[in-house]
């Protein structure tokens, strides 16, 4: 789901599966927090990681990724994104 909420857009999923332990969140919002150039070498949240890092890359604090259980209904992640910015400005500009 997507919505807009005065400067931000809010973009929600929500599984209907059984969540994610508590141990497992853990780990992966630690990765989230793991210096840039750090690599875990053992493969896991990856994906995850780096739409984190590119977010922040964009649009630094006004941006959000967030992972959490929700009661009685499996994982909720939410992406907050501003509505304007100037997030091509951190674009690579490779070929």
């Amino acid at each position: 789901m997507g919505k807009r909420e005065k400067d931000q857009l809010i973009i929600t999923v929500l599984d209907n599966g059984k969540g994610i332990s508590e141990s497992r969140l853990d780990e992966i919002h630690q990765s989230f927090l793991e210096n840039k150039a750090n690599s875990s070498g053992n493969g896991t949240n990856i994906g995850l990681r780096n739409i984190y890092l590119r977010l922040k890359l964009y649009y630094g604090e006004q941006a959000s990724l967030q992972i959490e259980n929700h009661e009685n209904y499996g994982t909720l992640v939410t992406i907050k994104l501003p509505v304007e910015s100037g997030g091509l400005t951190n674009e690579s500009n490779h070929n």
